[in-house]
C-alpha cells in the first residue's frame, strides 16, 4: 500500500496461523518512496537538455540558411564581376590600345587596396570602381581617341570631357589614379610608347606628393619590382617594359 505525502490511509489485515496465536504487538514498518520529479537536479537536467536541442535545431537551421545566403552572395558577386567586367570590355574596345586596361587597372587597385590592408569588401569595391573608371570614353568620337597626331585644340577639350561625363559614377579613388597611370605608361598608346621599367619608377617617384599619394606610390613600386605587374600585364610584359 501507497501513502501519498501528507495524506492519512486507514487499513488492516487478517493473520492466517497454523496454530492458536495471541498479537500481544505489531509493528508497521514504512519505506518512504522517491521519485524523479521529487528532485530539484531532475528538472534542472530537463530544462538544461531541452535547451540544449533547441539551440541545436536553432543552430543548424542558421548554419542551412547562412549556406544558402553565401550561395546567393557568391552567385551575385560573379554576375556583378561579369557584367562590370562586360561593360569595360565595351569601354575598352573603342580604343583598339586600351584593350584590357580597365581590367589591369582593376587588378593593380585591388591588389595595393590588399597590401593596405583593406577588407575583401573594401577591395571588391575599389576594383569595381576602377573597372568603370574609363566610362565617360563611350562619350568621346573613335576618330579622335585614336588618332595618332596631335590634337586640336577643340579636340583636346572633347577628349578632356571623358572624365567629366564618367563622373557620374562613384568618385575615383586615389589609388586608381596611381594604378591608371602606371597602366598608362607600361602600355603602348596611339600617342606614345611604353616607357621602360626604370622611367616608370621615375616618373611614379617625380609625381609623387604631386600628383600621386605617397603612401599609395610605394605598393606600385613594390607590384613592380616583385613582379606582380608582370603576371597582370602578360607574360612578356617584363620583356616589352624592359627594351
Amino acid at each position: 500500500m501507497t501513502v501519498e505525502s501528507k495524506t492519512s490511509q486507514t487499513f488492516g489485515f487478517v493473520m492466517y496461523t497454523e496454530g492458536e496465536f495471541n498479537v500481544h504487538e505489531i509493528t508497521v514498518t514504512g519505506y518512504k518512496v522517491y521519485s524523479k520529479e521529487s528532485f530539484a537536479l531532475y528538472w534542472i537536467l530537463l530544462v538544461a537538455v531541452s535547451l540544449l536541442i533547441i539551440v541545436t535545431i536553432t543552430y543548424f537551421i542558421i548554419e542551412l540558411r547562412l549556406k544558402k545566403f553565401k550561395l546567393r552572395q557568391r552567385e551575385d558577386k560573379n554576375i556583378i564581376q561579369q557584367s562590370l567586367h562586360t561593360f569595360a570590355n565595351f569601354i575598352d574596345a573603342n580604343d583598339p590600345y586600351t584593350r584590357g586596361h580597365s581590367t589591369r587597372v582593376a587588378m593593380y587597385t585591388k591588389e595595393i587596396a590588399r597590401r593596405m590592408g583593406m577588407s575583401e569588401a573594401e577591395q571588391d569595391k575599389i576594383s569595381y570602381i576602377a573597372l568603370l573608371h574609363d566610362v565617360g570614353k563611350i562619350g568621346i568620337p573613335n576618330e579622335i581617341l585614336n588618332k595618332p597626331a596631335k590634337l586640336t585644340d577643340e579636340e583636346r577639350k572633347v577628349i578632356q570631357m571623358h572624365t567629366t561625363i564618367g563622373a557620374d559614377i562613384p568618385l575615383f579613388a586615389r589609388i586608381i589614379c596611381v594604378a591608371d597611370s602606371y597602366d598608362a605608361m607600361a602600355s603602348d598608346r596611339c600617342y606614345h610608347k611604353r616607357l621602360s621599367e626604370n622611367d616608370i619608377l621615375n616618373e611614379l617617384v617625380r609625381c609623387t606628393g604631386n600628383q600621386f599619394d605617397p603612401e599609395i606610390v610605394k605598393y606600385m613600386i613594390e607590384m613592380i619590382k616583385d613582379g606582380f605587374v608582370n603576371k597582370v600585364h602578360g607574360g612578356d610584359n617584363e620583356k616589352k617594359i624592359r627594351t
